[in-house]
């Protein structure tokens, strides 16, 4: 996922993401010196995110069923926004 580039939209209160589909291979033969190539997709997916996801499914036009995502059945939630200081009042 993806933070939205849509400027008109950054006041609004609300948690705002796109879903960037990745097509990575994670069989057992895969090695850690490949993340590379995942990390150049990641990257070259950030250039389209604003396509709506819900556009790409359209396209793709991939077997539908109810028991998963069409595109996808891992997410990973990549957040970078700051964290502040967590300060916790007499709470007991």
């Amino acid at each position: 996922m993806a933070k939205s580039r849509r400027v008109e939209i950054e006041n609004l209160i609300g948690f705002f993401v796109n879903t960037l589909v990745l097509r990575v291979d994670v069989s057992a033969g895969q090695q850690w010196r490949d993340a590379g190539a995942v990390k150049k997709q990641a990257i070259a997916a950030q250039q389209h995110q604003d396509i709506p996801f819900e556009q790409v499914v359209e396209l793709v036009q991939p077997v539908r069923s109810l028991s998963h995502s069409p595109l996808f059945q891992v997410t990973l939630a990549l957040q970078d926004a700051p964290q502040g200081k967590l300060e916790l009042l007499d709470w007991r």
